[in-house]
């Protein structure tokens, strides 16, 4: 009974619902109330946001409504369109701490983004048919005004409701004049022009503590509903320092002799404190009123409403734009390590170079733990584990660059970085090695052999059967030639590399003639 219409969603395109109840209802409070419950039961982030995007809408539909009326109240007008600014404000907010607990929010936010941009541009079409019937029932009540000021009795009744508005602006903000010395009161009642202005200038023979009369004034601001606009404490360059306050309220409809008309009162409170030699403080405490007819009042609630909407719209569009960019970047990258991987791995086929797969391993593991969240919906993360993929990149195409370097230097029995060196040519090593000058047989079967990386990575020479073969006879030769001239002390767990010559010394010993010694 009181929810009114549904949205519809088809193909990306948003129905305007039936408006229901409006606040021009009496029975408005029970549709609110059952929307409270609503909200109060809808546990679901996402739900939560889908609830405030139907609402949103709804409310469009009461605006709609209402403005199509002869007679729009301005009041009730402005509960629709504060309740459709909250809204889009609370789905707002929970899309933002969606954001910021990782989740997944591509799908919902381009289906908000899809409504709330059809709310706005509704609201603006249903403003732009209103404001023509708006400004000339406006202007026909300004001259219905212009007429009533040749009635002194109604000239004194406004004159008197402008300075009783003013007496309530000094009460509700306190007038902040409390240890300070008027020094110049000005007043000014312009009942032609619907308007009140005051100035008033006060000087304090101390320096105050103006952060402390910021807080104070921003204070009775908020406790009697007053909208502050810029808030300003500073110091300059020149040795002073300052605050600057300004408010806005409108208040409710007066009635002036049977007009109709709606104050809205705008308040700058500053106050400055030059060098702190002076010792002083000056404040200014300025009071501007205009009275406006209805049909005045309600084009400036449509003008207000129009532009904190767009200020709404566009902050929602920039968190949900914030994070598509985000994704967008995180894809891009992904897809040009892959590329740049692919370019590496070509790079070295055309140059003959084996890439070895554990060459890719951190890399290959940071960029699929990327896609992951890419998956999940992880902008953020997926972005940062791809920027250190991308580091790692460059590690793996320095690897790559030193293996093409290696793989020049190589001969038909040098290869993968590894060479032979020693005094007899004996040693095979990924680095030059230095070895005692004395030569073994079994040193010529290795003439021929090809010095490499084996399995687990290191270098070492390839054997082969012949090879193998040739270590056998040479090592047996080696042997009985040794045992007229050395002692054989294999067995003893000291591996005689270097011997003497003479006769008597230890027989020489490798890991092939004595392996128990030489492991």
């Amino acid at each position: 009974m009181f929810a009114g219409g549904t949205a519809v969603f088809a193909q990306n395109q948003v129905v305007l619902p039936n408006a229901g109840l409006t606040p021009n209802s009496p029975f408005y409070f029970l549709e609110v109330i059952v929307e409270e419950i609503g909200e109060f039961f809808t546990f679901n982030a996402e739900a939560k946001v889908k609830l405030q995007e139907k609402r949103a809408i709804e409310r469009v539909a009461e605006v709609k409504a209402m403005l199509a009326k002869e007679e729009v109240n301005p009041e009730r007008l402005n509960v629709a369109l504060r309740r459709l600014q909250g809204h889009m404000e609370r789905a707002a907010n929970i899309i933002q701490r969606l954001v910021e607990q990782e989740r997944n929010v591509e799908t919902l936010a381009t289906e908000l983004d899809i409504s709330f941009g059809f709310v706005n541009q509704h609201l603006k079409n249903v403003f732009e048919e209103s404001k023509e019937r708006m400004e000339r029932a406006a202007e026909l009540a300004e001259q219905a005004l212009e007429r009533r000021f040749a009635e002194p009795a109604f000239v004194q009744a406004m004159e008197d409701a402008l300075l009783r508005i003013a007496a309530d602006i000094d009460e509700e903000l306190g007038r902040p004049l409390d240890g300070f010395t008027v020094i110049e009161d000005e007043t000014n009642v312009d009942v032609d022009d619907d308007t009140y202005s005051a100035t008033h200038r006060a000087e304090a023979p101390q320096l105050m503590d103006l952060a402390a009369l910021r807080d104070r004034i921003l204070a009775r601001g908020v406790e009697n509903r007053w909208e502050s606009g810029d808030v300003v404490l500073d110091d300059d360059s020149l040795d002073i320092t300052f605050i600057d306050i300004t408010f806005e309220k409108t208040y409710g409809a007066v009635d002036i002799m049977g007009e109709i008309l709606f104050p809205y009162a705008s308040v700058t409170i500053s106050a400055t404190q030059n060098s702190p030699k002076d010792g002083m403080t000056a404040i200014n405490y300025d009071i501007d009123i205009t009275l406006e007819s209805e049909s005045k009042h309600i084009l400036d609630i449509l003008e207000d409403s129009g532009k904190k909407l767009d200020d709404d719209f566009s902050n929602l569009s920039d968190v949900l734009k914030e994070q598509m960019d985000l994704k967008e970047a995180a894809l891009n990258l992904v897809r040009e390590l892959e590329e740049e991987k692919q370019e590496l791995l070509d790079s070295a086929r055309d140059e003959n170079v084996a890439v070895p797969a554990r060459v890719f391993g951190t890399f290959d593991s940071l960029l699929a733990q990327a896609k992951s969240a890419l998956a999940a919906g992880n902008w953020e993360e997926a972005k940062r584990l791809a920027k250190q993929a991308e580091k790692e990149l460059d590690v793996v195409e320095k690897a790559i660059n030193d293996l093409a370097g290696a793989k020049e230097k190589e001969t038909d029995r040098e290869r993968g970085g590894c060479i032979i060196s020693g005094c007899s040519n004996e040693v095979c090593s990924d680095h030059s090695v230095v070895s005692i000058c004395i030569y073994l047989p079994e040193f010529a079967c290795y003439d021929n052999a090809v010095c490499e990386r084996q399995p687990d990575g290191q270098c070492d020479w390839t054997l082969t059967t012949a090879i193998n073969q040739c270590l056998v006879e040479a090592t047996q030769k080696n042997e009985n030639s040794d045992k007229e001239t050395c002692v054989d002390l294999c067995g003893d767990g000291i591996c005689q590399e270097v011997v003497c010559m003479a006769i008597g010394c230890p027989c020489p010993e490798t890991p092939i003639t004595c392996p128990e010694d030489c492991e």
